[in-house]
């Protein structure tokens, strides 16, 4: 039990008002012939106007006009926003709301240190079901309020590509089974990256907000994402009016609250710098009402209508509540104003009343209701695989009795019901019927035997190694024999009993990956800044460079070729296949075993070739360089050579000597295997980088760009609102100072900085200071 800023605690004897036998029999009788749909959501209603029985006493939160104070400006936009653009709630992690680590296994890539919301129209929703890999991911246009995000992503030389540049693209991979009463059409069908149809026009989102350099191209940082979205929510609100009884329901809304553990063991794995999705996950959810002090009253019934490894009791701020037990009011005056009813099984959602003010010119109290949750555990006690999940649906409305002024006491009165039969089986269709568990890879899990070559193509057996939980009945194993696995293909598991179960094999790619780059034959060059600065369009070439100059005669560049299933019709780098992960594993074997697993997958020591394309310049002359192999090559020529283990994956680069400029080598190679499958691979080196220790690097590059714009980083002061107390909204430009750091430290984490990633910063920072 707990006050709430300037609110306090009272006792009120609380009476039964009214019973079931009073109700209006007209309005009974109508419900028989009431539609399924409107039913279950009466069902909710009668909960709203239930009153409490005779003589218990419950403690509730109170305020009079004294110590409710007037809303400032500050807290009338913030309140406004979040329900206006965020769909009516806020939501947030209140155990790690900051990242441990800018980066995640070195493919997603933080643009700031913080988890942010995104809310939007839903363009989009697929199910990436392979047997693997169970992502849902969503794409989504930006409502007004986000579109920055976009633009900023596009300033940072992102590739947008989801829904033709418009949209930002949202994933998780929650555990088995997939929250059940989703708004997605999915059945039972797992097809790789099938889309599935969605009732809802807009949610929100809150998670990393990174870019996934699994999607990435020459010259571009990868899609830009929230990743894991740990955090998603929707609203439908209900134009209707219902009459139940006596009372009058209307300005009915129906929030939906899911919190995700993402399960794919990728954002916190213990062994690495990375710990974006620790155990437990603590959701903060506050959601903006506004009620009338002199009309009607206001009430939500909080229902979950799926937990798993729900822990919010085992912490006692998380659980704490402003006042005691499930029910719970917000009293103006000595009146009930407000009402929140827990109907989950246990009393596991901590409510509060927050930012509590007065509208001066009118009757209205606004604030937030302000729900914490607690989900998660590590799976197997391994701390990188979490398990949990939690969806409540909270269902809200005002109402108001029709029969007969309502006075102080009678309003006072308004609690639980005691309701007559009918009403009793009117309110047990609150839930509905959920639709079937998704297929997921923790309840079908599949494994390749005996891969092999034969002729043209790789074959194996597709075995089930397991298959539980939602799909009764047994696989008849091998599922196939020899089947062709290096086309794709899908395939049906025939249980002993149920339907089978299609497996799906999507279609392969090979992404080449940049294995190491490594500069030889280095020197100092601080004569070479002042092309350094013209190329990277820095400034003043006589300003001084924050860094030091470096200069690389030669460049040993390695690429490995791995494999990916297609997704969208271009491949998904950072995911992985039963038959990827077998062609992988053979590629990256100790040298004891590498010759006989491509013998085994490959028919042949060497599967890949590789042919490479060039494009050299002298930039600070702009004049084309001509590009030779070591036979033919001169001093004035950038001369290549190759090597490596397979044909060709190994580049070595020299530049003319002596240097008369900043050199740059553009270098495409084309990997093809054995059975035609194919990538590409682009690399941009240079002969000239800036270097120092990661973090004076980073802050060095930044000095640079912000110099260009008349900024220092001691400048760079957040924006603090003023009159704010409460839930409240980021300010975009604190945000792109944010993304502004986070890109200069992504530059710097080779410790080197070429001058595209300088120029590149220098016009993102140019961007996001034409917009403040």
């Amino acid at each position: 039990m707990r006050p709430t800023q300037a609110g306090t605690t009272s006792t009120t004897g609380l009476s039964n008002a009214r019973t079931g036998a009073e109700w209006n029999m007209d309005a009974l009788r109508a419900l028989r012939h009431t539609s399924a749909t409107a039913l279950a959501v009466i069902g909710t209603l009668s909960l709203l106007v239930a009153v409490r029985s005779e003589g218990q006493e419950q403690e509730n939160v109170s305020y009079s006009s004294e110590t409710c104070l007037p809303c400032t400006a500050a807290q009338q936009a913030n309140w406004a926003a979040i329900r206006q653009s965020l769909l009516g709630v806020l939501g947030q992690d209140f155990t790690q709301p900051l990242l441990g680590s800018s980066h995640a296994e070195g493919k997603w890539f933080s643009f700031t240190p913080g988890k942010l919301p995104l809310c939007g129209t839903l363009s989009s929703a697929h199910y990436y079901g392979d047997n693997n890999d169970d992502d849902w991911a969503f794409n989504i246009v930006p409502a007004p309020l986000f579109a920055w995000m976009l633009q900023a992503a596009k300033d940072a030389h992102a590739m947008n590509i989801s829904s033709g540049g418009t949209a930002i693209h949202a994933e998780i991979r929650p555990d088995y089974p997939f929250l059940p009463g989703a708004p997605f059409d999915v059945g039972t069908n797992s097809s790789v990256g099938r889309d599935v149809s969605s009732s809802l026009d807009s949610m929100c989102v809150y998670g990393p907000w990174v870019h996934d350099d699994g999607h990435t191209i020459s010259g571009l940082i990868g899609r830009p994402e929230i990743h894991p979205a740990q955090l998603i929510w929707w609203r439908k609100i209900d134009p209707f009016r219902f009459l139940i009884g006596p009372t009058l329901v209307s300005d009915l809304v129906h929030i939906h609250l899911w919190v995700l553990q993402d399960n794919s063991s990728r954002f916190n794995w213990f062994l690495a710098d990375n710990n974006w999705s620790e155990v437990p996950l603590g959701a903060q959810f506050d959601i903006p009402f506004e009620v009338d002090t002199a009309g009607w009253i206001f009430s939500y019934v909080i229902h979950q209508s799926y937990a798993n490894q729900v822990v919010t009791a085992s912490s006692p701020e998380a659980r704490l509540d402003d006042d005691d037990g499930a029910d719970h009011a917000l009293l103006f005056n000595g009146v009930p104003v407000l009402e929140v009813r827990e109907r989950q099984p246990d009393d596991d959602v901590g409510v509060r009343f927050v930012a509590v003010c007065r509208d001066s010119n009118t009757r209205k109290v606004r604030g937030y209701l302000e729900l914490y949750t607690l989900v998660g555990t590590a799976a197997y006690g391994l701390p990188h695989m979490n398990l949990g999940g939690e969806a409540l649906e909270i269902t809200g409305g005002r109402y108001h009795d029709l029969l007969q002024p309502v006075s102080v006491a009678q309003r006072q009165r308004l609690t639980d019901a005691v309701m007559n039969g009918l009403a009793q089986r009117v309110g047990s269709l609150t839930h509905p019927p959920h639709p079937p568990q998704l297929a997921s890879h923790r309840n079908v899990q599949v494994e390749i035997r005996r891969p092999h070559r034969v002729g043209s193509e790789l074959v194996g057996d597709v075995t089930v190694v397991a298959a539980n939980g939602a799909h009764r009945g047994q696989p008849k194993s091998p599922v196939a024999t020899d089947a062709v696995l290096s086309r794709g293909r899908s395939i049906s598991l025939e249980l002993d009993s149920g339907p089978p179960i299609p497996i799906d094999l999507p279609k392969l790619a090979i992404v080449p990956v940049l294995a190491s780059e490594i500069p030889v034959d280095t020197q100092p060059a601080p004569q070479a800044w002042g092309a350094f600065a013209g190329i990277a369009r820095a400034g003043d070439p006589s300003s001084k460079p924050f860094a030091s100059v470096i200069q690389a005669q030669r460049w040993i560049v390695r690429i490995l070729p791995t494999y990916a299933p297609i997704e969208d019709d271009e491949p998904a780098g950072e995911e992985q296949t039963p038959v990827a992960e077998v062609l992988n594993r053979g590629i990256t074997a100790s040298a004891s075993e590498r010759e006989r697993e491509m013998e085994k997958l490959f028919g042949t020591k060497q599967p890949f070739t590789v042919s490479w394309s060039f494009q050299a310049t002298n930039l600070t002359t702009g004049r084309p360089t001509r590009v030779r192999d070591t036979e033919r090559a001169d001093s004035a020529d950038v001369e290549v050579t190759y090597a490596g283990r397979f044909t060709k994956h190994e580049l070595h680069v020299r530049f003319p000597s002596p240097a008369e400029g900043v050199y740059l080598v553009e270098a495409i190679g084309t990997v093809t295997d054995v059975y035609g499958m194919r990538g590409t691979f682009h690399q941009t080196i240079w002969s000239h980088y800036l270097t120092g220790p990661k973090d004076s690097l980073a802050a060095a590059v930044l000095n640079i760009a912000l110099r260009m714009v008349g900024k220092t980083q001691n400048s760079l002061n957040p924006d603090v609102p003023r009159g704010v107390t409460g839930p409240s909204l980021r300010s975009p430009n604190d945000v792109l100072i944010e993304v502004a750091r986070s890109r200069a430290i992504d530059a710097a984490r080779d410790g080197r900085v070429t001058p595209d990633e300088l120029e590149q910063l220098v016009t993102l920072v140019r961007a996001f200071e034409s917009r403040r």
